[in-house]
């Protein structure tokens, strides 16, 4: 009897991994997102702050918001310095992003005394990058130079979006 029993937990377990498939879920590094692969066709889909914070991990990827982001906890990110900006002027992000219409509320970013550049949501966009649909409100950003809510130093296109917040 233990001998089937073992026998059916690991057909349980198998059948678990096959139904993730192999490559498991949608990823860019870091925190599993809701769907998608990152291309133009099947973009990866953003349902929470983590895989927001996730898409440092493939600055050339395609982003859409399947819902809204509360972001509010990002205020305790790393000790009070909150969300780290998604690109830089060494590695801009060059992908493309889409809010669908979805609302990002309570973004934090105090870097001030640590990365004190190119601090927003993206902090550095590449000539390819799009970002477009998308309102940041109730948003906090704090630096010293190129500092933003939605974007720090834009080379890219951006369209449709709104912004709230104090910037410092």
């Amino acid at each position: 009897m233990q001998a089937r029993y073992r026998q059916l937990i690991a057909t349980v377990l198998l059948g678990s991994l096959a139904f993730l498939g192999e490559a498991g879920p949608a990823r860019a590094g870091g925190v599993p997102f809701a769907r998608g692969t990152g291309t133009e066709a099947d973009p990866y889909q953003i349902s929470n702050v983590q895989q927001l914070q996730s898409m440092q991990n493939n600055l050339a990827a395609h982003y859409i918001l399947a819902s809204d982001i509360d972001a509010s906890s990002t205020a305790s990110w790393e000790g009070g310095k909150g969300f780290s900006p998604v690109g830089d002027s060494s590695h801009p992000f060059t992908g493309t992003f889409d809010g669908k219409g979805h609302t990002i509320d309570g973004l934090r970013i105090d870097r001030f005394g640590q990365i004190t550049t190119h601090i927003a949501l993206f902090g550095n966009t590449g000539e390819k990058a799009l970002i477009r649909n998308v309102y940041v409100r109730n948003a906090f950003s704090k630096g010293c130079d190129c500092v933003g809510i939605l974007v720090g130093v834009n080379q890219g296109t951006i369209s449709r979006c709104y912004v709230s917040g104090e910037v410092y």
